[in-house]
């Protein structure tokens, strides 16, 4: 059979036969590097996207615990506060009573101790529980007692205003002293959340 197709058609399909495998190659071989490609793409994103949310946990949980410093400090100012105006108004009438305890009425009494008491009874169910409160609580028993438990003495008023000013100093510091202790506290630990 002798054929009508030159050598130039041969070559003509040979060269596209060629020119197509070879296409097809390139093709192949840049879809690899595409998808090659691709793939590193997705995992830098999804390594950034790892990284962005561990920064944004990170900053949500320091702003979460700088909130809860910020609410124990505001408590624990309110409770410094509580203190000082009850310890204030208990010093007040102990001082009262204490330097008039000889123009003192019965009656007049029974009504500022039961107040006193009433004050004792906030400060221990207030402070139940805190760090350095026991010491507080017991002084201001005490202080309590050495003053509203005695017996009219013949001190002059002057002496007696002397004794109740040094025994109220003392709680007066004392009651400083813890309320410094639990303020200085609740500032280190909003100070620590911030880092």
């Amino acid at each position: 059979i002798l054929s009508h197709v030159s050598s130039d058609g041969w070559l003509g399909f040979a060269g596209g036969l060629f020119g197509s495998l070879i296409s097809g190659v390139v093709a192949f071989y840049i879809l690899y590097i595409n998808r090659k490609d691709a793939q590193k793409s997705i995992e830098e994103n999804r390594k950034e996207t790892e990284e962005i949310q561990h920064k944004n946990y990170q900053q949500t949980l320091s702003y979460m615990k700088q909130q809860v410093a910020i609410q124990k400090y505001n408590a624990n100012r309110e409770i410094c506060n509580d203190t000082i105006k009850l310890i204030a108004e208990l010093m007040r009438l102990s001082e009262d009573f204490y330097i008039h305890v000889a123009d003192n009425t019965y009656v007049y009494y029974m009504e500022k101790k039961a107040r006193v008491n009433e004050i004792c009874d906030l400060l221990e169910m207030k402070l139940y529980g805190m760090d350095n409160a026991s010491e507080l609580l017991q002084k201001t028993t005490e202080y309590c007692t050495s003053i509203w438990e005695q017996k009219p003495t013949s001190e002059k008023e002057e002496e007696r205003r002397e004794k109740i000013k040094r025994k109220s100093s003392e709680l007066r510091c004392l009651t400083q002293k813890f309320c410094n202790g639990i303020l200085i506290i609740g500032e280190s630990s909003l100070h620590d959340s911030e880092k």
